[in-house]
């Protein structure tokens, strides 16, 4: 109950009043353990929009106490560690989330980031490129791959990606068995032709 008006008092643009209502559900302790973890990484992630550093780390780690072994609140620990500089810890919070989930895309995506943000290119790319052996239908994955090739002048390398990236993506329309799944997928493949046009221009 807390979670669902949570987010839709998130939804509505309500964050201080979603961020009292998963507080309310992590206070009251009703639900399943998985449940309960839940709410604290939703209030981990409001925290975070809110730039409360600090406080989204304590609730991503009340939320691992519960669940040791959520690939969500290990990724959602080590943004935090990320955006506190404690460099070392957000590794092995990387680290943990992908081992608990290979396919955990925006796991592979957020370490590739805070590496080349780092000025560790070569890591960077080596993570995208684990990332998409698993996750080959996750076009922000071959964006931030092909981002990194760009910024590092690798045009040719650049374009390549984002057009496997397509080509991952359009299959991924092709497969689609709803309307959500083929307007996500939609919206992929846009999303790279655009990247893939910034490049040409």
């Amino acid at each position: 109950l807390f979670h669902g008006w949570g987010q839709l008092e998130l939804g509505e643009g309500h964050i201080k009043r979603a961020e009292a209502l998963f507080r309310r559900g992590t206070a009251a302790g009703r639900g399943s353990v998985s449940d309960i973890a839940f709410l604290w990484h939703s209030l981990g992630a409001v925290l975070t929009r809110q730039r409360r550093h600090a406080e989204a780390l304590a609730a991503f780690q009340s939320g691992l106490a519960l669940h040791a072994d959520s690939s969500q609140l290990l990724l959602g620990s080590a943004v935090a560690h990320a955006n506190l500089a404690n460099s070392l810890a957000a590794r092995r919070s990387f680290l943990a989330a992908v081992r608990a989930d290979p396919y955990h895309a925006q796991a592979w995506r957020a370490w590739g980031d805070h590496e080349a943000r780092a000025g560790r290119g070569a890591r960077a790319r080596k993570l995208y490129l684990q990332g998409l052996i698993r996750c080959r239908q996750h076009a922000p994955l071959w964006r931030a791959a092909a981002r990194l090739e760009r910024r590092d002048g690798n045009v040719a390398r650049a374009r390549a990606l984002l057009e496997r990236g397509v080509a991952a993506c359009d299959g991924a329309r092709e497969v689609a068995t709803d309307a959500r799944a083929t307007d996500r997928a939609q919206a992929d493949v846009a999303q790279l032709l655009m990247s893939w046009a910034a490049i040409e221009m």
